[in-house]
C-alpha cells in the first residue's frame, strides 16, 4: 500500500489548508483499486517513463511507446509533486501520453511562508483573500509552453490536448482552458475553483464557448469546499455561457481522489479523443 500513500498526501505534514488533512486521505483508494490499476496497467501498452516536463522544467513524462494521438498536461496540488499523481494517471486512457510537471518551489503565505511546490501563491480561503494574478500568469505560461511543444513535436492540433488538474493545478488547468485562443480538446478540474473569476468574461478565449469541461469533487471536502467547486462550475454555464460543463460529485471524499473519478476522467478521455477522430474522419 505506500505505493499508494505518495498518491493522495498532497502533503507537507503540519503545513495548513490547501495541504491535505490528513492521512484518513488514503482511504479513498484502497487495496482493490491497486490491484485493479496494477491489472488495467497490464493491459497497457508500455509506457516510457521519463523525468521532466519536456521543456526544461521538472516533472514526469508518460509516453506509450506505440505511439500517442492526444496528451493530457497535469497539473498536483498544493505542496505535492508529479510524483504524487504518476501512479493514478499511468495508461489511463489508450494513446494518451501524459505531461506531469512539478510546479516551482515557492513561499505559500498561508502556510506560513512555507516554500513548497506552488503553481500560485494562496494568501487565504475565502472569496475576499487577494490572488496571486502574476504566480498564476506565470504559471498558465508553462502549461501553454509545453503545449505548443507537444503539438509540434507530436504534429498534432489543440484538440488532442487536455488540460487537468487537482487543487491548486486545477485552477491552473481552468484559468489556462477559458483563456486559450485555440480548440482545445478539453479541462478537468478535480476539487477545485475557478481563480480570477472577476476578470471574466473579458478573459475568456475566443475558443471558451465550445470548451469541454468536466468537474470533480467530494462531497466532504473540507478545504476547498464543494460549494467553490459547485459554484465554478454554475459560473461557467450561466455567467460565461459555456454549454458543455460537467460535474460529478464523489460521496463522503474528502481533499483527494478517487477510483471512481479516475474512470470518470478515463471516460471524459476517451470522449475527447473519440469525438477527435471522428471529425478527422468526415
Amino acid at each position: 500500500g505506500m505505493a499508494m500513500r505518495v498518491l493522495w498526501a498532497a502533503v507537507v505534514p503540519g503545513a495548513l489548508a490547501l495541504v491535505a488533512p490528513s492521512r484518513g486521505v488514503l482511504r479513498a483508494v484502497s487495496a482493490q483499486s491497486i490491484q485493479r490499476m496494477a491489472s488495467s496497467n497490464a493491459g497497457v501498452p508500455d509506457i516510457r517513463m521519463e523525468e521532466g516536463d519536456g521543456i526544461g522544467g521538472r516533472g514526469v513524462t508518460l509516453t506509450p511507446s506505440g505511439g500517442h494521438d492526444g496528451v493530457v498536461i497535469w497539473m498536483h496540488g498544493l505542496g505535492d509533486t508529479a510524483m504524487g499523481w504518476y501512479q493514478a494517471l499511468w495508461g489511463l486512457a489508450p494513446r494518451m501520453k501524459i505531461v506531469l510537471p512539478t510546479a516551482e518551489t515557492r513561499p505559500i503565505t498561508l502556510n506560513g511562508g512555507m516554500s513548497m511546490p506552488g503553481w500560485f501563491d494562496i494568501v487565504g480561503l475565502d472569496s475576499s483573500a487577494p490572488e496571486d494574478a502574476e504566480g498564476m500568469a506565470e504559471s498558465s505560461a508553462r502549461v501553454r509552453r509545453i503545449m505548443e511543444k507537444e503539438m509540434e513535436e507530436g504534429g498534432l492540433g489543440p484538440e488532442a490536448v487536455i488540460i487537468g488538474g487537482f487543487s491548486q493545478g486545477g485552477a491552473v488547468a481552468l484559468h489556462t482552458a477559458l483563456r486559450a485562443d485555440v480548440q482545445l480538446g478539453g479541462c478537468v478540474a478535480a476539487s477545485t475553483w475557478l481563480p480570477l473569476r472577476e476578470e471574466y468574461p473579458g478573459a475568456l478565449g475566443s475558443a471558451a464557448q465550445d470548451l469541454r469541461v468536466l468537474f470533480c469533487h467530494g462531497t466532504e471536502d473540507p478545504v476547498v469546499r464543494p460549494s467553490w467547486g459547485r459554484g465554478s462550475h454554475d459560473f461557467l454555464i450561466e455567467n460565461l455561457g459555456i454549454a458543455n460543463v460537467s460535474w460529478r460529485e464523489y460521496e463522503g471524499m474528502p481533499h483527494s481522489a478517487c477510483e471512481d473519478e479516475l474512470e470518470d476522467i478515463r471516460k471524459f478521455l476517451l470522449a475527447g479523443a473519440k469525438a477527435e477522430s471522428d471529425s478527422k474522419g468526415k
